[in-house]
């Protein structure tokens, strides 16, 4: 097996392969339909850059074949997405991981997302293959109907503040009548508000709310309502998996743009600090006018 730094020496293994089938250069020319003097040139080293098919048609005819293995030896399984394509009969990018998404509001969509920033695709593939985030002293989680008491705690700590402008993701649960707000507030179902909520303990270390704007024209549009972490986790998984589970959502939702909402541009600098970017046909920040 070549490793990395190692390079194959063409010539030498050609003329092996030759000798254990027990073939001239004019019989392995013969087999394999090249001419003997593209054989002879390879073999001498004088073709410094021959045609991998050429390669492909000689070793074959000497009864081997070509591999690419990883480094453990093992050949690449294929991706599970290498049958898909685009409207222009292309690849899809690979590296990106597509996958194919839907609006529930329209029915199925053959449309394809894309996990655009690295990190999110680090820890999704981490996840796929089985590897637990074992180290981790926290959960992500989606608040509901009776996590009432956890928005109040979020809405009264300012340590969870990401910049100066006041939480825009919600009533203030502090009062009877902010209460049966805050109730309506975590039953909508175009909301998504997550949390990072330490074990044991149920205190918060990072949030994030979003909501779901079907009536944009095109795709629908998903609206960064805020997004907190405590300086400690700002830069680190908990912060990562909340963008995570906002990308999960956007995707299988069909959205077309993220909007950062008035007030929650500290929040934008942030997500574009992870890769989001500003420009179409991408997944945006905008603000409104």
């Amino acid at each position: 097996m070549i490793g990395v730094t190692e390079r194959l020496d063409l010539a030498a293994s050609l003329r092996a392969l030759r000798r254990r089938a027990d073939l001239s250069q004019r019989e392995l020319a013969e087999r394999s339909g090249i001419p003997p003097s593209t054989v002879g040139s390879v073999e001498s080293g004088r073709s410094k850059d021959p045609r991998f098919r050429t390669i492909e048609r000689l070793v074959a005819a000497t009864g081997a074949r070509l591999a690419i293995l990883d480094l453990d030896g093992t050949p690449p399984v294929p991706l599970d997405t290498e049958e898909w394509r685009d409207r222009g009969g292309r690849h899809l990018p690979a590296h990106l991981d597509p996958f194919r998404v839907t609006w529930e509001g329209t029915g199925p969509v053959d449309r394809f997302g894309y996990l655009r920033n690295r990190l999110i695709r680090d820890l999704d593939r981490r996840d796929r293959a089985g590897k637990q985030l074992s180290d981790l002293n926290y959960e992500i989680r989606r608040l509901g109907p009776r996590d009432v008491t956890t928005l109040a705690a979020i809405r009264a700590d300012p340590g969870l503040a990401l910049g100066d402008a006041p939480p825009a993701g919600g009533p203030d649960p502090t009062t009877e009548a902010g209460q049966d707000r805050a109730r309506l507030y975590l039953r909508d179902p175009s909301l998504c508000h997550w949390i990072a909520e330490e074990y044991g303990t149920g205190r918060v270390l990072a949030h994030l709310a979003v909501r779901l704007h079907p009536r944009y024209p095109g795709r629908p549009a998903m609206v960064v309502l805020e997004f907190g972490a405590r300086p400690e986790y700002r830069d680190g998984f908990a912060s990562i998996l909340l963008i995570a589970a906002m990308c999960d959502e956007a995707e299988r939702c069909g959205v077309g743009e993220i909007v950062a909402a008035p007030g929650g541009r500290a929040a934008a600098r942030y997500l574009r600090r992870l890769g989001f970017r500003r420009g179409p046909r991408q997944r945006l920040l905008t603000f409104p006018e």
